[in-house]
């Protein structure tokens, strides 16, 4: 979704750019887009935990140790990779 948004909203040379040519409705339109990259996103995200949860988490490894047969009470139910940009965790080690 992201690389069709990309494409259409980039300025080619004698053809016309509908994300430019609907006016003050390109405002909206690049606003939609973006919140349906967003929601895609983390909707992945929650939609495979399983897969994305580590236990370099701190706390999990920490629990089990101290004699918990697993760390699934341990922490959030929905943990946010580093990569996610719109998280205080990725501001925090890039700016």
């Amino acid at each position: 979704m992201l690389e069709f948004v990309r494409r259409h909203m980039h300025y080619r040379l004698n053809e016309p750019n509908p994300f430019t040519c609907y006016g003050i409705l390109s405002d909206q339109i690049i606003v939609d887009s973006y919140l349906t990259i967003e929601g895609s996103r983390l909707w992945f995200i929650a939609d495979h935990q399983k897969e994305l949860r580590s236990e370099s988490v701190q706390g999990i490894s920490d629990a089990i140790d101290k004699g918990m047969v697993s760390g699934d009470s341990v922490g959030n139910r929905v943990l946010l990779p580093v990569s996610f940009t719109n998280d205080r965790r990725y501001h925090v080690m890039n700016y």
